[in-house]
């Protein structure tokens, strides 16, 4: 078997003796060396930082380092790294106090050219590497390479000291193999370590680099993820952890079905110390096996079990989005000047199976949350485009049909030509339809400016919706493109008696028109309400006074009332639909 190279650097600022000493290491009679050559210190530390040596042969005296300047700096740079210095034949008390400073040996430089020179390097390289392993086996456990139970308490309070600092959460999974004594009771225990072997490199594929992930038992490993903005991300990690484990292990040669248990804990809310985060960790996992096991759960029960109805409710929309569940209903907008119908808003629904038809609000923070979102966000488009397509092309004429947009959506690089793609495909013209933004959730930077003027730039006709209620400046209201805005529901509902929300109203519809943008009073629940909209120029109104959300085949037979000069003779029918 061929010699293990060892790789030096020489720092000699003599290119004789650096010669010498190169062709005697190339044609010495034991090991093989590649050497490298640095004339003074500051070249030295500069290949040090570029590459890494098994060993550096430092002659002494160095130009640009007096006495053992040069030894402490590479030292410094480079701490593991073993150094040899060399020194004249009668400078004994630079050897002494060189190896009192922790070089791994000192030479003469006349013993360069025996074999005390190769004696001393492979000494040297062989203590470090012996030191390298001894500090894995202090650190790391042997058997999966993974961090051990010491090593990851003292990483999980550096992780904490951090966490703790920046203000942040920290979240422990403590998991544990279901029945893994099964394991070696029916294979045998060389066996069980192949496996315990593959569950920690499945366990690490699912991590983050910086996540910190440890064999702290038997059957059990430990993980700390910083950074975990919500239980809910907390929540969904552990399951997929459970999850990958019991996909078949190739070390499995009986096919058996491993299950994990895992319990979590979340800093600063289940303990400040690494000690009570992990012993609540624990706590958790048993809890999780007393519920059957192959499951994660929270160290608060209460907590555990509001994130467990969150992700099965993501589950459920997940499966409800591919199954047709979803559905729109349509709420008409009626100009306030004539009485028609000026355009319908389109609201999704859920009909879910077991629990009825949900609005809104019962599943669409989650689909924000989670992303869901842009999938809910793009079928709501699909839907909406190809239904006023079809009533388009049955001579019903509703006007434009308007779509609430997510920031999320907004914010996609692919959203502007997803929205033209569906446009052409659905053969709608783009001034057919509207966008609708919420003011609170709309941010007045490039990339969602951009994407705002890509949709006008398709014919759209964009809003800003509950205008009021978000941090909108009159700055860059005027610098968006937009056409209208829409005014927030609770504004509305005061116009019956409260005179705050009647000056902010009248504020609203006066700026707007200075703007050029048109208005929308939503909500509209009284004829209070609406005649106050009306007399004080308000160009559009919806709300249940008018019409509830309609589904789609009940539109075409739908006859909005018409807004009435007079509101105390009654709304009357529409000249028009």
């Amino acid at each position: 078997m061929a010699a293990e190279t060892t790789k030096v650097l020489l720092v000699e600022d003599d290119p004789s003796a650096a010669t010498r000493t190169t062709r005697w290491l190339r044609d010495g009679p034991r090991g093989r060396y590649e050497l490298a050559v640095a004339r003074d210190l500051g070249s030295a530390l500069a290949r040090l930082r570029e590459e890494s040596f098994d060993a550096i042969l430092l002659a002494l005296p160095i130009p640009d380092a007096p006495g053992l300047e040069g030894l402490a700096r590479i030292q410094n740079e480079d701490p593991k790294v073993p150094v040899i210095v060399v020194v004249e034949p009668d400078d004994f008390g630079s050897a002494e106090t060189a190896v009192e400073r922790g070089a791994a040996d000192c030479l003469r430089s006349d013993e360069r050219r025996s074999p005390a020179l190769a004696r001393s390097l492979r000494y040297a390289v062989e203590r470090r590497r012996t030191a390298e392993r001894l500090e894995f086996l202090t650190r790391c456990d042997p058997l999966t390479g993974l961090t051990n139970r010491p090593y990851f308490q003292e990483r999980l309070r550096e992780s904490l000291a951090r966490t703790s600092r920046a203000e942040r959460t920290l979240a422990l999974f403590y998991v544990e193999i279901d029945d893994f004594k099964r394991i070696n009771s029916t294979l045998g225990h060389a066996a069980g370590d192949a496996v315990l072997a593959e569950i920690g490199g499945r366990l690490r594929r699912e991590l983050r680099p910086y996540d910190v992930l440890a064999r702290i038992g038997g059957d059990e490993f430990g993980i700390v993820a910083e950074d975990v903005s919500e239980a809910r991300d907390a929540a969904r990690l552990a399951q997929r952890l459970c999850e990958v484990l019991q996909e078949p292990l190739s070390s499995n040669r009986a096919g058996a079905r491993l299950t994990a248990s895992v319990g979590i804990a979340i800093f600063p809310f289940d303990g400040n110390d690494a000690a009570t985060l992990l012993r609540n960790a624990e706590l958790a996992m048993y809890r999780a096996k007393r519920a059957g096991g192959a499951q994660p759960a929270f160290f608060a029960p209460v907590l555990g079990e509001r994130i467990h109805e969150q992700l099965a409710l993501e589950g459920e929309l997940r499966r409800a989005l591919a199954a047709g569940e979803l559905v729109l209903h349509y709420q008409p907008l009626i100009d306030l000047q004539t009485g028609r119908l000026n355009g319908l808003e389109a609201l999704v629904r859920w009909q879910h199976p077991t629990r009825g038809l949900l609005p809104p609000a019962a599943f669409l923070p989650l689909a924000e949350k989670t992303g869901l979102i842009v999938d809910v966000g793009e079928w709501i488009l699909w839907t909406a485009c190809t239904q006023r397509r079809a009533w388009q092309r049955d001579g019903i004429v509703p006007g434009r049909v308007a779509v609430n947009l997510s920031p999320r959506q907004l914010h996609g690089d692919r959203f502007v030509p997803t929205v033209a793609s569906i446009l052409e495909r659905t053969g709608l013209p783009g001034a057919l339809l509207e966008m609708e933004v919420a003011e609170d959730l709309l941010v007045p930077d490039d990339i969602g400016r951009r994407a705002l003027t890509g949709l006008r730039k398709l014919g759209i006709r964009l809003s800003i919706d509950d205008f009021g209620t978000g941090y909108s400046s009159l700055a860059y209201l005027q610098s968006l493109p937009v056409d209208a805005v829409k005014i927030d529901q609770r504004f509305v509902a005061g116009l019956d008696g409260d005179h705050g929300s009647r000056v902010i109203v009248r504020a609203v519809i006066s700026l707007a028109h200075e703007l050029g943008l048109a208005v929308v009073g939503e909500g509209v629940e009284t004829p209070k309400q609406l005649e106050f909209l009306r007399e004080h120029g308000c160009d559009t109104a919806q709300g249940f006074l008018l019409c509830p959300p309609l589904p789609a085949d009940e539109v075409p037979s739908w006859a909005p009332p018409e807004v009435p000069a007079d509101p105390e003779h009654g709304p009357r029918r529409p000249a028009e639909v």
